[in-house]
């Protein structure tokens, strides 16, 4: 533990260092940091990469008890439903639908960097074989949360199998769902972010494991 904790450490004093350097930056303030992150899937998305679709619905109390099995074992933390209505016109016709999603925000920052270290470590070798890029085109800079507080947020799709664990569970129970087919969000949400740094996406590629991705 105390070698772990040495180790990030040292990894954000020497990302610093490199940023400031590199960035010119004239305070630590303006650095990057990760203040949350994100997980959520929607029962939408669960039910599809299941093999029960046709029959369930995303109320049905064994779908929503499976995802959240799900939910813990990629998490190991307790999730939450969020709901949500969406409209949508067929034929000039408005139509209501609901829509359910599983959450976990990650905020302490010795479970953020286990998580860190579970994706940019742990399962990065198996995101390279399914030829996952973190910084592509269509997840370009970040969205704008609240430009007064200056954060921002980082959203990328996972696919279930790329977690070793999870897709161990999957594999060998009879769930009913093909871990290549749920995709995970995941969003990094950062502070300390200048609103309109041409860099950005610079400076967070160096902070500590973001550089793993390249």
């Amino acid at each position: 533990m105390l070698n772990s904790k040495l180790n990030i450490v040292s990894n954000t004093y020497f990302s610093n260092c490199d940023l400031i350097n590199k960035y010119n930056l004239k305070s630590l303030h303006k650095i990057p940091k990760l203040k949350k992150v994100v997980i959520d899937f929607t029962l939408s998305d669960f039910l599809i990469s299941s093999d029960f679709s046709s029959s369930k619905e995303q109320t049905d109390s064994s779908v929503q008890i499976k995802s959240f099995i799900i939910f813990y074992i990629l998490t190991e933390s307790l999730s939450y439903i969020n709901f949500n209505k969406s409209l949508s016109s067929i034929k000039k016709l408005k139509l209501s639908e609901n829509n359910y999603s599983l959450k976990v925000s990650i905020t302490n920052s010795k479970e953020l960097n286990s998580f860190l270290f579970s994706f940019f470590v742990e399962s990065w070798s198996k995101l390279l074989i399914d030829d996952f890029v973190l910084f592509k085109k269509d997840n370009t800079l970040v969205n704008k949360v609240n430009q007064c507080s200056n954060q921002f947020v980082f959203s990328t799709y996972i696919p279930s199998s790329s977690f070793v664990e999870l897709e161990s569970f999957l594999n060998k129970t009879n769930i009913g769902v093909n871990s290549k087919n749920l995709n995970i969000k995941i969003n990094f949400v950062f502070e300390n972010t200048p609103v309109k740094s041409k860099n950005l996406q610079n400076l967070i590629k160096n902070l500590p494991y973001f550089w793993i991705s390249g």
